[in-house]
């Protein structure tokens, strides 16, 4: 039976399907201690194992994948491929993240808009109120400022819709 170290060790290959077969595996054994391994290779941007790599590290819930997760969404270099990076975002703890995180609703791609709305949903309950506020005027703006018909529009309105929601949440209980 291979174990986790076995596929380790296959994580040091110079062919990019093995590194990535090795990191769905890890991934799937549930295998932690493959996360400094992991990272050592999303930091070096190995483009060619990234997203294996990416969905590995949010599997097995590494927060220290965090920062260059986002980082990697934003890169112009990964457009076309960013769905990765953030549905391994979803498993991670982005409440600090809020305001890069509404930035991605915007994106050109459906699965990252949609993966950036799903986050902001789990985090929305999280911001502060002030940050809340600001967020409700600037998607409005841009809501405003969008034809009905561009394909941004419903998750802009969505995430709008569950700010206005939350701040309303919150005004109807500080008055109980």
């Amino acid at each position: 039976m291979i174990e986790c170290e076995d596929y380790i060790k296959l994580l040091e290959s110079s062919d990019p399907v093995v590194v990535s077969e090795a990191a769905f595996s890890l991934a799937d054994m549930g295998c932690s201690d493959a996360a400094p391994h992991l990272l050592r290779i999303l930091f070096r941007e190995e483009f060619a194992t990234i997203n294996a790599v990416a969905y590995a590290l949010g599997e097995l819930k590494v927060q220290g994948a965090k920062s260059k997760l986002i980082s990697l969404v934003g890169d112009p270099r990964t457009k076309g491929h960013r769905g990765s990076f953030l549905y391994a975002l979803l498993s991670l703890d982005c409440r600090d993240d809020y305001p890069e995180i509404v930035k991605f609703l915007f994106d050109d791609y459906f699965e990252v808009r949609q993966k950036a709305a799903m986050i902001l949903e789990q985090i929305i309950p999280h911001q502060a109120d002030v940050l809340l506020a600001m967020s409700r005027e600037g998607l409005q703006e841009s809501l405003g400022a969008m034809p009905s018909d561009d394909e941004r529009f419903d998750q802009v309105k969505n995430v709008y819709d569950d700010v206005r929601s939350e701040i309303a949440r919150r005004a109807q209980a500080s008055m109980e």
